[in-house]
């Protein structure tokens, strides 16, 4: 499972990837090099990568209580994002307020795809959902205690994809 794998991942690497920037990169040919960085706007990207990042170690980082790595979730703009909330059983990661917290460093102007797995947690789908208004697909794996869903969730009108693969709304 993605989550169990993720437990064991070096939190270091983590941040050293948050660390990396792509105007310190090299090539064999500092002429191409200088033609790359050019091609693309590096803060931008490395924004983006920072903010992908970030993405991966999220559960972790919810449980441990940290949450500078919402900073790199926010400037990366994310187009996708795939919130692991795990078991209930290794931490109290679950909760509204960690999908408020998480929703609201994400942007809602760029944001495409939002995959929500494992939540336990009786609780609505959170009204901000509807904020964001370029979701094409909006997921809820294994989320067994959503309660309801928001009145306005037609607002979406460039969603294609609603799913709640074994997910449950009471």
């Amino acid at each position: 499972m993605k989550a169990d794998r993720e437990k064991v991942f070096p939190r270091e690497l983590v941040d050293a990837g948050l660390k990396f920037q792509c105007s310190d990169s090299q090539a064999s040919v500092e002429a191409d090099r200088l033609k790359i960085l050019n091609a693309i706007s590096t803060e931008p990207v490395d924004a983006m990568l920072h903010g992908i990042i970030a993405s991966y170690y999220l559960r972790n980082a919810l449980l441990a209580g940290d949450n500078h790595y919402m900073y790199a979730i926010r400037q990366g703009l994310l187009r996708k994002l795939h919130l692991n909330l795990g078991q209930a059983s290794s931490g109290a990661v679950d909760t509204r307020d960690t999908w408020d917290l998480v929703l609201s460093h994400l942007d809602p102007q760029t944001l495409e795809e939002l995959q929500i797995s494992a939540s336990a947690v009786v609780m609505p789908v959170p009204e901000r959902v509807v904020e964001f208004s370029f979701l094409v697909k909006l997921e809820f794996d294994y989320c067994i205690g959503l309660s309801s869903l928001p009145n306005n969730l037609g607002g979406l009108c460039n969603l294609t994809l609603l799913n709640f693969n074994t997910a449950r709304v009471s």
